[in-house]
């Protein structure tokens, strides 16, 4: 039994998001590990799309759940279907010993791990656990949305959180202990920090891949000062750090640890003459999971990507950038007045 729940966990967190990857694969995300990256924010985009209508329709939970497996199972076989090639050349690809002249990239490797299992192993408790853990807890045995005050536990809400539910990562918690039969709890503390804190180093991989030029030496010094900077800056409980080594099972902590790095080092791309098609969708797909996993992310993604968008659009007189990055922050500015009319 345990090691089909394990089966099932490997297919969730690392299977699915692969080959929903796939279908927006560009020069940036030519690997494994960095296209497990693009898929999560494809089938976190795919889930906010259904879960907000699910909710204000007030529909059952297991309706929304089976409909969100149906539509990422139909993916990776059309995935399988029309990238079979390209994934067939990425295993190929795969070696026992992937960094046999950077011995840097094994040290940092072991930080990572180190990090991991740290967190993995150890109990935190943080009080925020009534809202994520207690959201799916409740949303898992109750077969309803956000119908039932997680502060409170008998008490229903007068209206709905419009701030939860327009970031309704809990809920894709309950969607993730139904699927694999784990409580909530130790999807929560156990489970995802095990594959989120990789995750983000694969986003500042990015970043250093852009700043380096593909050099490897460098970029894996880079991140062997970021997972050295990571482990000592839990000076303070808001620090980006913190949330991604600590709380990684919050959504916030997910946007800042992961989702922010990655959509940094894509914005790192106006700065070339010409942009791949695809690279706009994906760009779309980050700002739509950023919202999905907090409702912070509804702003600060399109922050992130306007910045850059100034500094390459106005001041090197691209204007074609301008445009473009309005239309990819149009599904965020559509959640904000949803948020400011609703509240």
């Amino acid at each position: 039994m345990i090691l089909v729940k394990a089966v099932v966990v490997l297919c969730m967190f690392l299977v699915i998001p692969y080959f929903w990857g796939m279908f927006l694969a560009t020069e940036d995300n030519s690997n494994i590990a960095t296209n497990v990256l693009c898929g999560y924010a494809l089938i976190y985009t795919v889930f906010q799309i259904i879960s907000i209508p699910c909710t204000f329709l007030k529909t059952s939970f297991d309706t929304l759940c089976y409909s969100y497996v149906a539509i990422l199972l139909i993916g990776v076989i059309v995935s399988l279907i029309r990238c079979r090639r390209s994934i067939t050349r990425q295993i190929k690809k795969i070696h026992i010993m992937p960094f046999k002249e950077n011995w840097i990239m094994y040290l940092v490797i072991l930080l990572v791990m180190l990090q991991t299992v740290i967190a993995v192993v150890m109990t935190h408790m943080d009080l925020d656990d009534s809202v994520f853990v207690g959201t799916a807890t409740t949303t898992l045995f109750g077969n309803r949305m956000y119908a039932q005050d997680t502060q409170i536990g008998w008490s229903t809400y007068g209206h709905f959180p419009i701030r939860y539910v327009l970031a309704p990562f809990p809920i894709l918690l309950a969607v993730y202990s139904k699927l694999s039969q784990f409580h909530p709890a130790v999807i929560a503390h156990t489970i995802m920090p095990a594959f989120f804190i990789p995750l983000s180093y694969v986003a500042y991989y990015l970043i250093g891949k852009k700043i380096f030029r593909k050099n490897k030496d460098s970029i894996a010094i880079f991140l062997g000062i970021v997972a050295i900077v990571q482990m000592f800056s839990y000076y303070s409980v808001y620090t980006q750090s913190t949330f991604i080594l600590i709380r990684s099972w919050q959504g916030k902590a997910f946007l800042a640890g992961v989702l922010l790095p990655a959509i940094f080092a894509l914005c790192m791309n106006f700065a070339e003459e010409k942009i791949e098609k695809k690279f706009w969708l994906l760009l779309c797909a980050f700002m739509i999971a950023s919202s999905m996993v907090s409702s912070m992310g509804i702003m600060l993604a399109p922050m992130v990507a306007g910045i850059f968008c100034l500094i390459y659009g106005v001041f090197r007189k691209r204007w074609g950038i301008i445009w473009r990055v309005a239309l990819v922050c149009v599904p965020n500015m559509i959640l904000a007045v949803v948020y400011v009319i609703l509240r």
